[in-house]
């Protein structure tokens, strides 16, 4: 359901407003006209609180260019066109974000829907939400524990927060719950599933990874269950190497753990240095209790976004394989 907002007083604005009600009416497209004599951002976000698919609004600035702007409430982006288009465009705005949500339900039983924090997860997001790591130079991977798991020992679910380099929260992570036996006797060398969500609980990323004794490996899926890379392990009696590969199998870059450098991973690309993952000191309490585990990841900002997405995605085996067994300190 549209929502058309009119800024500012009547006049030739009402005009223009009738005119293209009207229109979407006759189209059979649902409205809800927002002629209230209230503030300009009381109607904004009124509109976004009744969730309403597409917002109309109609104003001043947008009056002199003779165009009406257009917001998805969904996604947020913002489309301006002319009034005379506008009617058809909204029809086309619906009938986009309706098979883009019949696609998203079909392609989430791939997987299932998730659950985290009790709330179910029934919608995928879109690759194009991991697009907020497309100037990003780096990232922090926070790990989350409550501290009834930390006096009793026992380990629920790994749960994880991702954020940029000034802070900003951007993901969230958690491990699907898996076998209780798993858990209990293979610990961190257990299968895993890990997804990574949005802020609004969709997911964007998916990590599985299979039992390996040493030989360990995990594949990264986008929000549809289409493959977009796979950590390998390789055999190394000194060092920790491992490949990160594309889809279709060309490596993309390498891991590499020097001896000397326990809590460092750096990122080589054709034989060059081009960031680091390196787990961070969490605090005594937790380095003593705990396995708990922060990490910083460093890469260029002008990265593309998959290699930072495989990047983000080796951090949660990293952590798994090397650092969440306490007898491995």
């Amino acid at each position: 359901m549209p929502t058309f907002v009119v800024l500012g007083d009547a006049g030739e604005l009402a005009g223009i407003a009738t005119d293209l009600y009207a229109q979407c009416a006759a189209g059979g497209i649902e409205i809800l006209w927002d002629d209230r004599d209230v503030r300009a951002g009381e109607q904004l976000a009124d509109a976004d609180l009744i969730g309403a698919a597409v917002r109309v609004t109609l104003g001043r600035s947008t009056l002199k260019d003779r165009q009406v702007e257009l917001c998805e409430r969904r996604t947020g982006r913002v489309h301006f066109v002319g009034q005379s288009d506008a009617a058809g465009a909204v029809a086309a705005l619906l009938e986009d974000l309706r098979e883009t949500e019949e696609a998203a339900a079909t392609r989430c039983t791939k997987f299932g829907a998730v659950r985290i924090g009790g709330r179910g997860l029934l919608f995928q997001g879109s690759r194009d939400d991991m697009k907020s790591l497309e100037s990003v130079g780096g990232l922090a991977v926070s790990q989350k524990k409550e501290w009834g798991e930390i006096l009793s020992g026992f380990e629920g679910s790994n749960k994880y927060v991702v954020s940029d380099e000034r802070g900003t929260e951007l993901f969230y992570a958690v491990e699907e719950p898996g076998s209780v036996l798993a858990r209990l006797f293979l610990k961190a060398h257990r299968p895993f599933a890990i997804d990574v969500v949005n802020r609004g609980g969709e997911r964007l990323l998916r990590i599985e990874r299979p039992f390996r004794f040493y030989f360990h490996t995990a594949q990264i899926f986008d929000p549809y269950g289409t493959l977009v890379g796979t950590l390998d392990r390789h055999f190394s009696i000194s060092r920790r190497l491992y490949s990160v590969l594309s889809a279709n199998g060309s490596k993309l870059f390498d891991l590499f753990g020097p001896l000397l450098h326990p809590w460092t991973f750096e990122i080589h690309e054709n034989g060059t240095q081009r960031g680091m993952i390196q787990k961070k000191w969490s605090g005594l309490a937790k380095e003593t209790f705990t396995d708990a585990d922060n990490f910083g990841v460093t890469f260029p900002p002008n990265w593309p976004v998959e290699k930072k997405t495989l990047a983000l995605g080796a951090v949660f085996l990293i952590d798994f394989v090397h650092f969440e067994d306490k007898g491995n300190r």
